[in-house]
């Protein structure tokens, strides 16, 4: 009876512990492709990366999200040879019966441990020393998707939507940043948002504009500004350049227009002349005396 009470404690008090907010776990029941991890790396961006044995996917905050080898931007650099030993001696204890196989601690010292079979343990290292900072995630052009860029987009003007997403990498899971924007030129008032992604459908035909991003979370204050700036390229038949050369084009064809008008005006003068001086001699002729009887 003791043994089976003390079992019962063990396995209560282990659940309890991973119920607490200290630690998330992540599964394929949160839409990560399997529970097999072989790597887990941070990218530059600061975006969570994470191989399986079939995929690579990354986690931005809110979902996880699988792409092909040949499409991933800033790549960051995986170890899998990572020295499980070094692991924090409290996380390998509540992780005892776990078989892991890669760790990583962040940028803000929390640590990530993925698992041969269960997914990956998300152990944050403290309550405020996540980041608030707003962090592009892609850029969307019509049905195109760019995960590559600068702070500074040129926008074609064929496209006819432009899609931001964003996210704040404050990978706990329960925390959910609300979100204010604006386009400077456009919009006079920030729009409250809580979506980690806005669309535009409506876009201006030329122009510079910035678009500016701040991030709350609960207790703590608008984060920075995070800008982008969007060129808006202008038709080629809108440019000064088209203008002014169509303009010129013109003048050069009623140049020839006129000119055309005036040489085929002279030329007819000059067959109405001659015809004059054929019909003059024609008479003459007829009055020579030789044709006179």
């Amino acid at each position: 009876m003791k043994t089976f009470l003390y079992i019962y404690l063990s396995i209560f008090f282990w659940n309890t512990a991973f119920s607490q907010s200290d630690v998330i776990q992540f599964t394929t029941d949160d839409e990560l492709p399997e529970g097999r991890i072989t790597c887990i790396a941070q990218s530059q961006r600061g975006f969570i990366w994470v191989k399986t044995s079939t995929e690579t996917t990354y986690f931005n905050g809110y979902e996880w999200t699988s792409l092909p080898t040949s499409e991933v931007p800033d790549p960051p650099i995986f170890n899998c040879a990572s020295d499980l030993k070094a692991i924090d001696d409290s996380i390998r204890e509540r992780l005892a019966s776990y078989k892991i196989s890669s760790y990583i601690v962040d940028d803000h010292g929390s640590t990530w441990v993925g698992t041969q079979e269960n997914g990956i343990f998300y152990f944050p290292k403290k309550e405020n020393d996540q980041s608030t900072d707003v962090v592009f995630e892609f850029i969307g052009f019509n049905n195109k998707i760019v995960r590559d860029f600068s702070n500074e987009i040129d926008v074609d003007h064929r496209y006819q939507t432009l899609s931001i997403a964003y996210s704040t990498l404050d990978f706990r899971s329960d925390r959910k940043p609300q979100y204010r924007y604006k386009i400077e030129g456009i919009h006079t008032d920030w729009i409250l948002t809580k979506d980690p992604k806005v669309q535009f459908t409506s876009l201006p035909d030329r122009g510079t504009y910035v678009f500016k991003i701040q991030a709350l979370q609960p207790g703590l204050d608008w984060s920075a500004t995070r800008e982008l700036n969007l060129n808006f390229l202008t038709p080629f038949y809108k440019t000064y350049v088209f203008i002014a050369i169509w303009v010129v084009l013109m003048i050069l064809f009623l140049i020839a227009v006129i000119r055309w008008y005036f040489r085929r005006r002279l030329k007819v003068e000059r067959l109405e002349s001659k015809l004059k001086d054929l019909e003059g001699k024609a008479l003459q002729s007829q009055m020579n005396p030789h044709f006179v009887f």
